[in-house]
């Protein structure tokens, strides 16, 4: 959604998108090992990773002065707002 999506809006570079995408995949996996993992350490470990994809898949749409609301693309943020707030 953020570089392909039905509005025609590129919330993300190519660039951007292609990390996103790959990062998704080790995102995904790390958070369901934080679900179903015994060990405690490694599920301390893959539970910090997976609450740092944030970081990776949702804070590059809100950084680099971008507009948009991460509910709906279409409506802009208003400045100095959450980014979950539209106008």
């Amino acid at each position: 959604m953020a570089y392909k999506n039905s509005h025609g809006i590129k919330l993300v570079t190519q660039e951007e998108y292609t990390s996103m995408t790959a990062s998704a995949k080790s995102c995904s996996s790390d958070a369901h090992k934080c679900k179903t993992e015994m060990n405690p350490l490694v599920k301390q470990i893959t539970c910090q990773k997976a609450s740092n994809c944030e970081e990776t898949l949702i804070d590059v749409l809100t950084n680099n002065g971008r507009n948009h609301s991460i509910y709906d693309i279409t409506k802009p943020v208003s400045m100095g707002s959450s980014s979950y707030v539209t106008t």
